[in-house]
């Protein structure tokens, strides 16, 4: 019986210490998965929040790129209504185009029937009938301004200005007299002549008057209270003859002005002085064209 509870005591012991070893490696166990899973929330923790800052930077550059081509077809749409516009705008282009290739390869007889040949004969027709109502409107308008005058101030002081210079020249403005724009220029010294020039003018108007300039001029000194000292005419047919030396000077101005025609003859500046044209250091000088004597 001693012999029988000596055993089961070690059977018992030896059951109590393998629980014990058990418990212990059960406790190991526990701590072991307790950090292992502390380990993984914070590995899966942090993989979600890379994970959501990944994906909602994504979402940002989708949405961005979602904005742009937004805008790309609203440019699309829109390049498409400006092609649509312009095709509408060609069309009539594109007709007279091949209007215009049939007439040039047809022959005369189809040419003459052609309906390019009749519009271009109706619009050359009509421009020809406004042209002529312009220019006949602008001769009313200008045909009663035929007279103009140069009032010259500082005429002596514009001398003494500069004492090396032996004569001035002095420029009108721009008048424009009979449709024609026309420029006075006088040439003079204190004591010795003047002389008074004529100069035609560059216009855009020069395409509603005649060329070449044929108006007969006169010009005179104006006194300002007896009678004035007139000049001789000038007539321009006579004094643009080729080889002349005024030769092209009353043609349709290509520059900003023609060559100058001075009037034949010269004056006495102290003449002038002394019958007195030159009044406070003042000149007028007058210029008067005779288009009733073209």
């Amino acid at each position: 019986v001693a012999a029988g509870i000596g055993n089961t005591e070690s059977k018992v012991t030896q059951q109590a210490q393998d629980q014990n070893q058990i418990q212990g490696s059960l406790r190991r166990v526990i701590e072991l998965l307790s950090t292992f899973e502390l380990q993984i929330s914070l590995i899966n923790r942090d993989d979600v929040t890379t994970s959501v800052k990944t994906v909602n930077e994504n979402v940002e550059q989708v949405n961005e790129r979602v904005g742009n081509l937004t805008d790309t077809l609203q440019q699309i749409s829109a390049t498409l209504n400006d092609v649509k516009g312009i095709k509408g705008e060609l069309n009539p282009l594109l007709q007279c185009s091949e209007e215009l290739t049939k007439f040039m390869n047809a022959d005369d007889e189809a040419r003459e029937k052609s309906p390019l040949v009749k519009a271009i004969l109706g619009t050359s027709e009509q421009i020809g009938s406004v042209a002529e109502r312009v220019y006949t409107l602008y001769s009313c308008m200008v045909a009663h301004n035929t007279e103009a005058f140069f009032h010259i101030v500082d005429f002596a002081k514009a001398l003494e200005k500069d004492v090396k210079r032996f004569s001035v020249e002095r420029k009108s403005d721009v008048f424009v007299l009979c449709g024609y724009s026309v420029r006075l220029h006088v040439d003079y010294s204190l004591s010795r002549f003047i002389s008074v020039g004529f100069a035609l003018c560059k216009s855009p108007s020069d395409s509603l008057v005649k060329w070449p300039f044929r108006i007969p001029f006169t010009c005179r000194f104006v006194h300002p209270s007896e009678r004035d000292f007139v000049c001789p005419t000038l007539h321009p047919n006579k004094h643009d003859s080729k080889g002349g030396r005024y030769e092209g000077a009353f043609g349709r101005p290509t520059n900003v002005e023609n060559q100058v025609v001075y009037i034949e003859g010269y004056t006495p500046v102290p003449t002038l002085k002394d019958r007195g044209f030159i009044h406070t250091d003042s000149l007028c000088i007058g210029i008067k064209l005779h288009p009733d004597m073209a």
